[in-house]
């Protein structure tokens, strides 16, 4: 177990005992990428790239150093700043108990890299348009959603809904913001009961997709694909009329979100 998930583990008696509900940690490991942690499970999405990161940056995403140990890999898109196909295989090959899920092209990468890698520990994801792929994978249930990436529909992208103690995380990758609305009705997203979405930036800075935003009934809203000036811009309070913006730094620092709590207050970042 995660040095992290065992100093979480020897909390869990206090805060049982104080009444407290735990609180998963959520922590932004890239522009796009988030680490979610919890009692028994850690989660990374689009985290392990060279994009945006310095070089010892991306040896921890190499050597899988926390946060970058995680149970679960998580990719919704082969795009350049999503993904890198030689840190995703060396972070495999440092922590062999860690489960990579993603589009085949992603997929299909990482085996091609490192082939000594066991088959078993990827999962593809191919969700069709109508119903969302159900993945039942170890301490989790994973929905993957079919969210064309827009405008060109190319790569493959893929959404991801699921739980990790008790709190409902979403990411929707590189949607095509234009179909969005129709997309998360026609998956009764809406109905989700998520916790936390994270959304693209742009969908804040867009009047247009506002309507989209509001579809979802997140309760926290967290920003992704934006440099943390960017998102501290975006993430100002009651940006946009939304007054449940949250905003995560950029430089692995973790934010504490507990089931039935207001979202945490939104801070300026810093570059």
């Amino acid at each position: 177990m995660k040095r992290a998930a065992m100093i979480v583990g020897l909390c869990l008696g206090v805060a049982l005992s104080s009444g407290t509900a735990l609180a998963v940690s959520v922590t932004m490991v890239a522009e796009s990428g988030f680490a979610i942690e919890g009692r028994d499970l850690a989660v990374m999405i689009d985290g392990l790239l060279e994009f945006g990161a310095t070089d010892e940056r991306q040896a921890m995403m190499r050597a899988a150093e926390a946060p970058y140990d995680v149970d679960i890999l998580l990719f919704t898109h082969s795009h350049f700043d999503h993904f890198e196909v030689s840190i995703a295989a060396a972070n495999m090959l440092a922590n062999p108990d860690a489960i990579l899920v993603g589009p085949r092209d992603v997929v299909d990468a990482v085996q091609e890299e490192s082939s000594e890698l066991d088959g078993s520990r990827f999962h593809v994801v191919h969700p069709g348009g109508i119903e969302p792929e159900i993945l039942e994978l170890p301490g989790v249930e994973l929905s993957a959603y079919s969210f064309p990436h827009g405008p060109t529909r190319q790569p493959e992208n893929v959404g991801y809904l699921f739980e990790v103690d008790s709190l409902v995380f979403f990411h929707t990758g590189d949607l095509d913001l234009d179909t969005a609305t129709v997309l998360f009705g026609r998956y009764g997203l809406d109905e989700a009961g998520i916790d936390v979405a994270f959304l693209n930036l742009y969908m804040i800075w867009d009047p247009a997709s506002h309507a989209s935003v509001r579809a979802l009934n997140a309760r926290c809203v967290a920003l992704f694909h934006g440099t943390p000036r960017a998102l501290a811009s975006a993430c100002a309070s009651g940006s946009g009329g939304f007054e449940n913006l949250i905003c995560l730094e950029g430089d692995l620092v973790p934010l504490e979100i507990r089931p039935g709590s207001n979202c945490p207050a939104s801070d300026s970042l810093e570059d």
